[in-house]
């Protein structure tokens, strides 16, 4: 064999191999990637309530399909059948999954240097796989936590997506002012 034919071959292997391992490469990405959205899959039995409030309390219940807004002392609360769409309820999963919603405690506390009232305050129990976790906490101390932001970007992303549904936005406003 002369030396220009062998050092094709020679050459020819190495491409060989290095278009082997590009393959190779990517498909562990790929696969990677699947077992990554397999992994942040929506459960079949995920479900959230989700009570929270200044001065009156709004519940989602996604367990029982209702939402329940509290109109203040004086009048009754009103409750409405609600069904969010899959995009929200996936998007109630990824917030709860960002914010490491199961390794809060089941009343979050922050220590800071000032207290305030009247003050937003939350309760969410969720159901992700056979397994519930609740938080509650009452936001009213500064100044705030990483811990605290995280949970309280959670709150933010599920109340937005709630406050805007057609049918919450129609249902009236509590009667009722924070003293």
């Amino acid at each position: 064999m002369d030396s220009s034919r062998a050092d094709r071959e020679v050459h020819g292997g190495l491409r060989l191999r290095k278009t082997a391992l590009v393959l190779v490469t990517l498909g562990a990405a790929v696969l990677h990637r699947a077992d990554t959205n397999a992994a942040q899959a929506l459960p079949p039995d995920f479900g959230v309530r989700f009570e929270y409030g200044l001065c009156t309390r709004d519940v989602l219940d996604t367990f029982k399909g209702v939402f329940i807004r509290d109109m203040g002392s004086q009048e009754p609360a009103v409750s409405i059948p609600l069904k969010l769409s899959d995009e929200s309820i996936r998007a109630f999963h990824a917030a709860i999954l960002a914010a490491k919603f199961a390794d809060y405690p089941e009343v979050f506390r922050i220590s800071g240097n000032m207290a305030f009232a009247p003050a937003k305050s939350y309760k969410l129990e969720a159901r992700i796989g056979g397994t519930s976790h609740t938080v509650a906490w009452t936001d009213n101390i500064g100044p705030s936590t990483p811990e605290a932001d995280r949970l309280r970007d959670l709150f933010s992303t599920m109340i937005s997506i709630v406050q805007d549904h057609p049918e919450v936005k129609r249902l009236p406003r509590a009667k009722v002012s924070c003293a």
